[in-house]
């Protein structure tokens, strides 16, 4: 039996959760906090646009 099929039964969670829980640590520990994103101050129009600029963003539907 591999140890995260033995850490899976004896935490309860199963194999995946235990994995994505991990991964999520080890992201957490090297970033520390996450890095905010600035406007530019060159691009206003930019700005007062960013939900038409993002809408879409990370669906599946292609253009």
């Amino acid at each position: 039996m591999t140890i995260s099929a033995l850490s899976a039964t004896a935490s309860g969670l199963s194999q995946a959760s235990l994995i994505r829980q991990g991964i999520e640590q080890v992201i957490q520990d090297h970033l520390g906090v996450r890095p905010k994103m600035k406007a530019r101050t060159h691009a206003p129009a930019l700005v007062g646009r960013t939900d038409e600029l993002l809408a879409g963003l990370g669906s599946d539907a292609t253009s």
